[in-house]
């Protein structure tokens, strides 16, 4: 089992309710400490407060897209290192996303397979 999620903090970003629990559930099966938010405005106070170790940001959520609250933690100095997972169904035709895609630590395309949320192994 990939443990190197264990001891960590992750703050999951996801407004469908079976995909957040699936994280969820995946990355504490791997030692993780999970917090979930449905929309973006939530999740960005959720990261100011819990400043995790990483982050699953999904790029479609109400209150404030996944791409304004990484532009958001890129931009302020005590988030900006925090590893941002983002995942999507969109394609590069959506406008920014081009940007989005170079500020994103990891781009997940959903439907996705719960095993790319951990880190790569050398």
């Amino acid at each position: 089992m990939n443990t190197e999620w264990a001891g960590k903090k992750v703050v999951v970003c996801e407004d469908e309710p079976s995909l957040a629990i699936m994280a969820q559930r995946y990355l504490e099966a791997h030692g993780a400490e999970v917090w979930v938010e449905n929309d973006g405005e939530a999740g960005l106070a959720r990261i100011r407060e819990i400043m995790p170790d990483a982050v699953v940001l999904d790029l479609m959520m109400p209150r404030m897209e996944g791409s304004e609250v990484l532009s958001i933690m890129r931009e302020d100095e005590a988030l900006k290192s925090i590893f941002v997972i983002v995942t999507t169904t969109q394609t590069h035709d959506r406008p920014g996303y081009d940007r989005t895609m170079e500020l994103a630590d990891r781009v997940l395309i959903k439907p996705y397979d719960m095993h790319d949320l951990l880190p790569a192994t050398s």
